[in-house]
């Protein structure tokens, strides 16, 4: 019987929870309060939208196997959800933006940073300032994993370029806006300060094999570059510099990008373009200074 991916936990459950799960292998509706939603409910480790997510899960599996949805005429699911959700409020961790002063401090960071070698260094500074001035999203840069590498999705060596103007290309085969994978180009023009995304690709393209055999961005040991090990590493370098790590992540690029592009009076229409935003989830990623309220 084929179960979705959005219940791996479900199935986890069912085979180690005492109990008898339906004949095809479904959790009844009983079950999933008793071995679900009362359990995590009251867990402090469990989000209220992840608990949301693991009933989701319950009944697409319902549905997937021709049954009758488990939820539908469920009067306590829906008041035991209300109180957890009273109980135990909803979770909103606030990041802040990767600014062009941390960006300063992290360059310095990384450069005297003794446990990283010099390839990496280049490799790692090139892509914070990719991300940083193109509002990239992880999967457009990074791979799957360490190991994992796709050439018809995933950056590799022929998708940068230089103009004859000395322009930086970034062609992207596919984003989350892109799900045909008609592909899009980007355009960076030197900075000409400390902080430049041409200057950074330069010298990395200097130090890197040319090939498609492996992603575009790799370490040293041959590992791919992943979202978690630029978060990872990111936050060392931060912590190092004595910032707070648990209020930066990957989106603290995006919450600099979309505040930047605020304050230039860029239109709504185009910071949404730029970040490849299909709905104004970009208004939560804008930072307003005080001084205007």
């Amino acid at each position: 019987m084929h179960l979705p991916h959005v219940a791996p936990t479900m199935l986890e459950f069912a085979g180690i929870l005492p109990f008898v799960v339906q004949g095809n292998g479904t959790p009844s509706l009983h079950q999933s309060y008793n071995y679900v939603i009362l359990p995590l409910g009251f867990s402090d480790q469990v989000s209220f939208p992840t608990i949301k997510l693991h009933l989701a899960g319950i009944q697409f599996a319902h549905i997937e196997n021709s049954l009758a949805d488990p939820f539908a005429d469920a009067p306590l699911h829906r008041l035991l959800l209300r109180g957890i959700k009273w109980t135990i409020g909803l979770s909103f961790r606030r990041r802040l933006p990767i600014t062009m002063s941390v960006m300063c401090q992290l360059k310095g960071a990384l450069a005297n940073d003794p446990q990283i070698v010099s390839q990496d260094k280049l490799m790692l500074w090139s892509a914070f300032t990719l991300v940083f001035f193109a509002f990239l999203c992880s999967s457009e840069f990074t791979s799957p994993s360490s190991v994992l590498f796709n050439l018809l999705v995933h950056l590799s060596h022929s998708d940068i370029s230089f103009t004859s103007a000395g322009s930086l290309s970034l062609q992207l085969k596919s984003s989350k806006t892109d799900p045909f994978r008609m592909g899009c180009s980007i355009m960076f023009t030197p900075s000409g300060r400390s902080v430049c995304a041409v200057q950074a690709m330069h010298r990395y393209l200097a130090h890197q094999l040319s090939g498609n055999s492996t992603p575009f961005y790799f370490l040293s040991t041959g590992q791919f570059l992943t979202r978690d090990k630029v978060t990872s590493i990111l936050r060392f370098q931060l912590q190092r510099l004595g910032f707070a790590t648990e209020s930066y992540a990957f989106h603290s690029f995006h919450i600099r990008a979309a505040t930047t592009a605020a304050e230039a009076s860029l239109p709504s229409w185009l910071i949404q373009t730029l970040g490849c935003w299909s709905r104004n989830c970009y208004t939560q990623y804008i930072t307003t200074p005080a001084s205007i309220l």
